[in-house]
């Protein structure tokens, strides 16, 4: 430990000591729902990357890094501003856009002169959620030219790179670039090529065909010598249950299965090339990192780790959170704490995990490490307790693309309790460790439900309903799927319900009014149309809806 210290000390004198930095060029892949073992890198036998296993090679290996939340956007946000979410205050996908008041690491670059450009490939990165602040090309999902149209929720990476090599190929060579690739092929549900169904699983068939793609992209910056003047960053967003805990995909719990995710970099000049490091790091730790990288100075009020040439402490620890599960099903809000020794997520249950003696996190040992528990809910109080990015006064937020969303199975799209929540208050919401089997339920009712198998999904839902009453998600896509086996009457009184107890969102107003309606109930049928254009001026349907009870 003291050798370290001195040598991460000596690193700081270096760097402090005035000289001009080298620009290099910045090339940020991150792998959207990657598993932190799903690359060969990370010990998967079946070897689905050979090509990021080579690059692998060349790479520093963080094998403790992890995410801020198992959810995209918000992971991508601190990934550009280096802010852990109660900072740079979104902790959901789609509810709202990142403030403008926040400085992006593609700002910083544009403002010295680097050419920025972003590819992503899913509605959850569209550019009204705010993330093309500071890229000259943001190219991603683009509305139909039909605006009657649904638009399509994602690009597959073929697409993705295939704009990312053309734009770096016309790109001024003589000047410095950052460049992000998004791939979000490995997202539910698994539909990789014909050619990749051999692996043992689906899912491990879409991370080796976005392996083989970006083995393209790394050939080509290779052979024009590129790469050999450019800081490589590829990292996972959060990871996949893959029905770990009983989570099939992500965004509930806060277990390492989605939590902790595959992190390589790629120094250009060899440092610690090959080598594998236990150190906690994060995604937060990209954005100072690749501003290092670009020359420029790493501001001081941030939550990431500059891992240029840096070494990490042994005592730093790292923050994440997931609030998906208080929005949705009405349990406790998760927020956590991971370093070397522990990991500690707390709840209205609180967990603590020994991961060296307990990888899979099966056994709670908060009691007998109090000690450890109350550290590491010092650190939490801390980060929750830091400035945050002042709220821009108008917040619209994209319907169409959250429309989309939901069409990907994002149940909290529109929602975000992360600006009303405080996690550490005491309460006696259920655990989320402790709800499982109502997790499980969900999943297998809302998989009949996007499967349209409305018949089936209709049968599972009074059981949870049933067994867990407060899941007011539940509620209503119950009531979706029997508006949409034409049962109405099944439905109205679910729908109630659901209005007593908190606020519908535009669909749910559209759905009650249709209820209405049916039952003849011209009257409040033209409320609820009128209430779902109030929230969303844009809706499908509650427009002719609206003026077809008029009519009558």
């Amino acid at each position: 430990m003291k050798t370290r210290f001195a040598l991460a000390c000596l690193l700081a004198l270096v760097t402090s000591c005035g000289e001009t930095r080298e620009r290099r060029n910045v090339l940020l892949v991150t792998l959207d729902t990657t598993r932190f073992n799903a690359p060969g890198f990370m010990g998967n036998k079946e070897r689905p990357t050979p090509n990021l296993d080579a690059l692998a090679a060349e790479s520093l290996v963080y094998e403790q890094a992890r995410t801020v939340t198992p959810l995209t956007m918000p992971a991508h946000c601190s990934m550009l501003t280096g802010l852990y979410p109660p900072r740079h205050t979104i902790s959901a996908n789609g509810a709202r856009p990142l403030p403008s008041t926040a400085r992006t690491l593609a700002e910083f670059a544009q403002s010295e002169g680097v050419q920025t450009g972003a590819f992503v490939a899913s509605i959850v990165l569209d550019r009204s959620f705010g993330l093309a602040q500071g890229f000259d090309t943001y190219a991603g999902v683009e509305p139909p030219e039909d605006k009657t149209a649904p638009r399509i929720a994602e690009l597959k990476a073929n697409d993705v790179l295939g704009r990312a090599r053309a734009w770096l190929d016309a790109r001024d060579h003589s000047r410095p670039f950052l460049a992000w690739v998004h791939l979000f092929d490995a997202h539910d549900p698994y539909e990789p090529p014909p050619e990749f169904a051999g692996m043992r699983s689906a899912y491990l068939g879409e991370v080796a065909y976005m392996d083989r793609e970006l083995g393209k992209l790394f050939a080509a910056l290779r052979a024009d010598g590129t790469l050999e003047r450019t800081l490589v960053i590829v990292i996972g967003d959060h990871g996949e249950g893959l029905n770990q805990h009983s989570e099939t995909t992500h965004g509930w719990f806060c277990y390492d299965s989605t939590v902790r995710v595959p992190m390589l970099v790629r120094f250009p000049d060899g440092w610690r090339k090959g080598e594998r490091s236990k150190e906690s790091v994060s995604v937060v730790d990209v954005f100072p990192t690749a501003l290092s990288a670009l020359g420029l100075d790493v501001p001081r009020d941030i939550d990431g780790a500059n891992l240029d040439h840096a070494l990490v402490p042994d005592a730093r620890g790292v923050y994440f959170e997931c609030f998906n599960g208080a929005e949705n099903f009405g349990w406790s809000p998760l927020v956590g704490w991971a370093d070397a020794r522990a990991k500690y997520i707390h709840s209205s249950a609180p967990e603590l995990f020994d991961l060296e003696q307990d990888r899979q996190e099966q056994r709670n040992v908060v009691a007998e490490r109090g000690g450890d528990a109350a550290r590491m809910l010092a650190e939490l109080r801390r980060v929750r307790s830091g400035p945050a990015l002042a709220r821009d006064s108008d917040e619209s937020v994209n319907h169409e693309a959250q429309r989309a969303l939901r069409g990907l199975g994002y149940v909290d799209s529109g929602q975000d309790s992360g600006a009303r929540l405080d996690p550490l208050a005491p309460g006696n919401l259920p655990a989320p460790g402790q709800r499982k089997e109502e997790l499980k339920l969900f999943q297998q009712a809302s998989d009949h439900s996007a499967r349209g198998e409305f018949a089936q999904a209709i049968e599972q839902w009074p059981e949870l309903l049933a067994r867990f009453p407060e899941n007011h998600t539940a509620r209503s896509l119950c009531a979706a799927d029997l508006i949409r086996a034409l049962r109405p009457a099944e439905a109205l009184p679910l729908l109630e319900a659901l209005r007593a107890t908190r606020s519908l969102t535009a669909n749910e107003w559209n759905n009650l009014g249709w209820c209405h309606e049916q039952a003849q109930d011209r009257v409040r049928a033209r409320e609820c149309y009128s209430e779902a254009l109030e929230l969303d001026p844009a809706h499908p349907w509650a427009a002719d809806n609206l003026a077809r009870v008029r009519e009558r």
